[in-house]
């Protein structure tokens, strides 16, 4: 009877064993997915700074061709009015 409650107690330390092992698998796995985790939100925060800078210069970029656009079109119509005064002016001399 003490072989049988022996053998009961020691399939009873196997199992807790294997758990144990289980358990410390799992645990392996998750840090590493939390530093797969972190890695990639690191990555994620370095990309949106570089986004972020891009943008903006790239913002200031297109600010600047709608300024050179507008003082561009404000010459040539300045131009056309004083070709047109010119031109109506020697018409009616």
């Amino acid at each position: 009877m003490s072989n049988t409650k022996t053998n009961q107690v020691i399939l009873e330390v196997e199992n807790v064993k294997t758990v144990a092992m289980n358990n410390l698998i799992k645990l392996n796995e998750s840090m590493y997915s939390l530093e797969k985790i972190e890695s990639q939100s690191e990555e994620l925060k370095n990309n949106s700074h570089s986004f972020s800078k891009s943008s903006k210069k790239h913002k200031r970029k297109i600010w600047w061709n709608n300024v050179k656009t507008k003082v561009l079109l404000v010459g040539i119509i300045v131009v056309g009015v004083i070709i047109f005064g010119l031109v109506v002016g020697f018409l009616f001399i």
